[in-house]
């Protein structure tokens, strides 16, 4: 499956975490899916043991039941419904985030390998159809851009040298709205071309870390 769009952010993730305590949540009406207030503090660390989420009055976590932890929202998807009487709070580790030159266009190609488990008939009664399942998924993303000599800031070369960076990759599904895909990513390729007659260009190919997810928030 691909998808493509016209808007784009990449944010250069802090090389360290900062730890944050008894930060307020928002549980859904529905009471599964939790999200911290505070919009600063929502690039949660992939390398962390936490979250942790407490409810007012109870001494011990209750994010046991945890179904998804959207690390780069902020959020923890419950697998079962909580109260939404209660008073939730987290505790965290965040990092903060610069900002990279932009792109023209992006593509996001997301993929889910199936392995072929078809065994040998036996017997003529034996169906002759092969058998799939479901493996692993996986995305990768391209970004396009026109080069800039005024461009200022981290750039994708920047980012790709420092190996150890982690990049929140936003990926905008309309102009106007909120919509969009929010993932951890790695910068796996930059590649840069400048032809007579033409303006110079970039194309960046991300790797994504887990699940892109996606958001109107």
């Amino acid at each position: 499956m691909a998808l493509s769009g016209k808007r784009a952010r990449i944010r250069f993730t802090s090389a360290s975490a900062t730890n944050s305590t008894n930060e307020a949540a928002t549980l859904s009406t529905d009471g599964v899916t939790l999200t911290i207030d505070s919009t600063s503090k929502r690039l949660w660390d992939r390398n962390s043991t936490l979250p942790s989420v407490f409810v007012s009055g109870d001494t011990g976590t209750v994010n046991a039941d945890a179904k998804t932890i959207k690390w780069p929202l902020g959020v923890v998807a419950f697998s079962t419904p909580h109260s939404t009487a209660a008073t939730y709070t987290v505790d965290v580790d965040y990092h903060t985030a610069t900002y990279l030159t932009g792109g023209q266009s992006w593509t996001l190609d997301i993929a889910h390998d199936v392995l072929d488990v078809t065994s040998f008939s036996t017997s003529a009664t034996n169906a002759q159809w092969r058998t799939f399942i479901s493996s692993l998924a996986g995305a990768s993303a391209t970004l396009e851009r026109l080069v800039s000599t005024g461009d200022t800031g981290p750039t994708y070369y920047d980012a790709i040298v420092a190996v150890s960076s982690n990049l929140i990759t936003e990926l905008w599904v309309d102009s106007t709205g909120n919509a969009r895909y929010v993932m951890n990513t790695r910068i796996n390729a930059d590649g840069l071309a400048d032809e007579i007659g033409d303006l110079a260009r970039e194309s960046v190919t991300f790797d994504v870390i887990g699940e892109p997810h996606y958001t109107t928030g």
